[in-house]
């Protein structure tokens, strides 16, 4: 009997019907001499969770299972034309859609038991630098960086990505905060890297609220001392900001609302400033909405560890994009199979789970066989002979 494989149920997060609108929609399999964009997503895919991470290895193992290429609905792949397809950027508007898609199907997939959301929003630097790489990353380098930024917004309880954007290393945090569209009600933890006044009261008009640091240079007048509840709360003040024209030419703060300061004591540390528009939480609750700011810091670490964006398979900019859309995709393809088939333990559990089983018969699918097996064999035994 044929079955899927654990690599044809992970795919089944992605409906192939609405992938193929969407690259008619965008001409992407125009001149594909022989690799559609269905096909480059899937050898790309398998790239990420098997590992390989050169164009020899991926061609020699994702043909060695030619047998399972039925149900991905894929034939053999030559390095050739996929580095060809990947260097020359065909279908990248195709796979930053799938990206959106995924991740608004990511955000759909778990019912939110509580009211209010929490964002994170934060940005992780990759590397790129080396023969090929240095042509059009040292252009746009920094004394820190030389490469991509990849700007990322976490839905804090589904785990997966809502707003991502890839720049170029020189571009700042902070300028990208346009781009995310608030929701009322959520509310966002971000980090000093984001201090801007003016976006700031932009989530407060939004009828959202925001916790972030405050840097030592703020200028603040104190307004009313509130009582200091919990563990390592140091002080709990209401502060407005004291100039309402900002220097150096900068536009004005439009900010004049009160905002809360909150100072959290450290281990050893200088204390944490801590400043919202929450004006009823406690102190450590604010604080502790901080602390989960370290969630988006782990998807980094984890994407990095565990998926391929450190070796990449082209060195132009349209093949280094195509790969690291390919990992956001793999990542968000991986939490919609957790969700999808129950799998109790971490995502990296439920990744491992796939790596070692990706043309295998999945679980799901031998229990089924097991079923009807069973009921051939009750027919069987019901049955009367014919001799």
């Amino acid at each position: 009997m044929n079955s899927i494989t654990q690599m044809s149920e992970l795919l089944k997060g992605l409906p192939r019907g609405w992938f193929e609108r969407l690259v008619e929609r965008e001409q992407a399999d125009k001149h594909n001499k022989g690799l559609s964009t269905w096909k480059r997503l899937v050898v790309m895919c398998y790239s990420q969770l098997s590992g390989m991470n050169s164009l020899r290895q991926i061609e020699n193992g994702f043909n060695a299972q030619r047998n399972h290429h039925y149900h991905l609905n894929v034939g053999q792949v030559k390095r050739s034309a996929l580095s060809s397809a990947n260097r020359s950027g065909r279908g990248l508007a195709v796979f930053e859609a799938t990206v959106q898609y995924l991740m608004s199907q990511v955000s759909r997939s778990i019912k939110r038991e509580l009211n209010e959301i929490l964002y994170l929003l934060d940005s992780s630097p990759i590397q790129l630098t080396g023969r090929g790489l240095d042509e059009w990353t040292r252009d746009t380098r920094t004394s820190r960086l030389q490469g991509e930024k990849l700007h990322a917004l976490l839905d804090a309880q589904t785990g997966g990505l809502v707003w991502y954007d890839i720049t170029a290393a020189n571009v700042n945090d902070v300028s990208m905060v346009n781009k995310i569209e608030l929701q009322s009600n959520a509310r966002y933890v971000f980090d000093k890297g984001y201090c801007d006044y003016a976006w700031w009261h932009r989530i407060d008009q939004a009828g959202a609220f925001y916790v972030t640091r405050l840097k030592k240079n703020a200028a603040l007048t104190l307004e009313q001392v509130l009582p200091t509840v919990g563990e390592g709360v140091m002080s709990d003040e209401l502060v407005r900001f004291k100039h309402r024209h900002n220097g150096g030419g900068r536009l004005d703060n439009p900010y004049i609302g009160v905002l809360r300061r909150i100072r959290i004591e450290r281990d050893n540390k200088t204390p944490l400033v801590l400043v919202t528009n929450d004006l009823t939480s406690s102190a450590l609750s604010i604080g502790a909405l901080y602390r989960a700011r370290w969630s988006i810091e782990l998807l980094f670490k984890w994407v990095k560890q565990h998926l391929n964006i450190k070796k990449f398979l082209g060195t132009n900019e349209c093949a280094v994009r195509v790969q690291i859309l390919t990992a956001l995709i793999t990542h968000l393809l991986v939490i919609l199979y957790r969700n999808r088939t129950g799998f109790k333990g971490s995502l990296f559990d439920c990744l491992t789970l796939i790596k070692a089983t990706l043309f295998q018969r999945c679980a799901v699918q031998n229990e089924l066989l097991q079923r009807r097996r069973l009921r051939m064999k009750t027919y069987a035994d019901i049955q009367p002979s014919l001799l």
